[in-house]
Formats: C-alpha cells, structure tokens, sequence
C-alpha cells in the first residue's frame, strides 16, 4: 500500500508539471484565441477586447493556477472555436479513441504472445525465419499505408462496410464496435511485429541463462521450463513494454483516425492546433499525459507483483 501510494503521488506531481508546462509553452506560441477568433481583419481594440473577456491579459501564472483549480473540478473551459465546454468536446470524441485503444491492445497481445513464442521452439530454424520476416513487413508498413490498403480491400473490394461510415455508438452500438475493427487492425499490426520480434529476443536470451539449464537438468519439460521460468522473468521488460504501447494507442491514434475518419481525440487535437483552439488543445495534452503516466505506473504496480525483489 504504501508503495502504491508514493507512486500515486508521483503521478499527481507528474501531471501538474507537465500541464503548467504545456500552458506555458501555449502562452509562448505567436498568436493566441482572440485572433484566431476574430481574424486577421479584426482591430486590435476589438482584439484587446476579447483578450480581457477571455482573461489572455492576466500573467501566465495567475492564468494556470485559475485554469488549474477549474480543471480539478472537471472544467476545462470552453472551446474558441466551438463556443461549447471543452469537457463535453472532449468526452464526445472519448469513446472513439479507448474503443479503438483497447481493440488495438486485444489484438497485440492475443497475436504477439503466441507468434514471438512460435520462434522460439527451434531458433534460427524455419518457423522463426518466416516469422521474422512477417514482423519486419509489419513493422515497414505505415499504419496510414495499411489503413488505406484495408479501406480498399474491405470497403471498396469485398465491401463489408462503408468507406467513412463511422457511426456513434449511441446511435448504432453494433455498427460502431463492428467500424472499429479495421482500424484496430491498422494500429495493432506494426505494434504487434515489434512486441512479437521484443518477445522472441527476450524469450532466446533467457533461454541460454543457467537457471535454464539447471531447470532442464532437474529433469522438467520444456513446456514447464518456458512457463514457470522463463515467462516469469521474460515478463518484466514485456510489461513496460505493454504499457508503452498503451499508452501510445490511447493518446490517440492521429493518423487512423484522419484515415478512416474518426471523429476521436486525435483528430480534435489536429483541428484544435489549426484553429488556435487552446482551452481543447490544454486538455487534450493533460489526458494524452494521463494516459502516459498512469499506464507506466501501473506497470511499476505489476513489477511489485511479478518481482519479489521489488517488493
């Protein structure tokens, strides 16, 4: 508990410097939402006027620390471009981006376990050659390249579905789980290539240590060596792993989602930056490092758990 506790308060930390970063970094950039609300063809009173409306004129310091106090009570402000509460923008385009996280890291662990394991029965031989191959292919491929060769394929091709045909989940739960899953797929294969190539390398270099080979002379099979022993310890670095790639797919995964025209996180951020929407972009960043942060800590729960020694 108490180590659970530390770390939760190393996270809170985390977050708080990275936002008042992030909001320093924003009030530094030329330009701010008052121009980008009015235009270029705007007088400089009306501008000045809307800055003291927005609260742009006050020091940066007094500024994040009144955005900060909002923002722990779940408002985030409202949107320039959109004239509605951030929060609401935000929570609209959620669903999209952790349904499409979480069916990206499904998909990464059922496919990366077994395939980095297959390897490894006979390194070097020809199963794990051709899985080599495979993840180097996979892991060439750009998730925008092989997002449109899916929308071609499966859209246009065999057309099991229609080519921008997101729908809401609360308007159509079926059809929005079932739009979903190519996109997943687009994410997931270059992903899947590099965790089953990471699995393969960890799971041989283990296999040559001498605990191994003490394991094999007490006289224990092979299936048990791999999965009492060599797991165990493989686990560690496989974890951190996981949980940066978690943390990648559910920042949001920008350029799938420009591809098959989801209305997510990542896309609101793109149209947030064009249209020096900052309240949005301020809150898109706070939860990207949410998401970075909370999914590392967990990960150093998990090391307490597998890892005798952490604890």
């Amino acid at each position: 508990m108490k180590f659970i506790i530390k770390k939760t308060g190393s996270l809170i930390i985390t977050l708080v410097i990275i936002s008042f970063l992030s909001f320093l970094a924003f009030s530094l950039i030329p330009g701010d939402a008052a121009v980008a609300s009015l235009g270029m063809d705007a007088t400089e009173a009306d501008i000045n006027a809307l800055r003291e409306e927005l609260g742009l004129n006050r020091p940066v310091h007094v500024q994040y620390a009144d955005w900060l106090l909002s923002a722990l009570q779940g408002d985030f402000g409202v949107s320039t471009q959109y004239h509605l509460p951030v929060s609401e923008l935000v929570v609209k385009r959620l669903p999209a981006t952790i349904t499409l996280a979480v069916y990206s890291m499904v998909i990464i662990i059922l496919v990366s376990f077994p395939a980095g394991l297959l390897g490894t029965r006979k390194p070097n031989g020809a199963m794990d050659t051709v899985m080599t191959v495979l993840s180097q292919v996979g892991m060439a491929v750009p998730q925008f390249f092989l997002g449109i060769l899916l929308t071609f394929f499966f859209g246009i091709v065999l057309d099991w579905f229609t080519v921008g045909g997101y729908v809401g989940v609360q308007e159509n739960p079926a059809g929005f789980f079932r739009f979903l899953v190519l996109p997943a797929v687009a994410v997931a294969v270059p992903k899947c290539a590099t965790m089953t190539r990471y699995i393969r390398n960890a799971v041989v270099a283990q296999k040559k240590q001498d605990y191994v080979r003490t394991a094999r002379g007490k006289g224990n099979s092979e299936k048990r060596v791999l999965l009492q022993h060599v797991l165990v310890n493989v686990m560690m670095p496989v974890v951190t792993m996981l949980a940066m790639m978690a943390a990648d797919v559910l920042a949001g995964s920008i350029v799938v989602e420009q591809v098959f025209n989801i209305p997510g996180l990542g896309r609101l951020l793109i149209t947030s930056i064009s249209n020096r929407d900052y309240p949005v972009v301020q809150a898109i960043v706070v939860y990207m490092a949410c998401a970075v942060v909370i999914m590392n800590t967990l990960a150093d729960i998990a090391y307490q758990k597998l890892d005798p020694r952490v604890r």
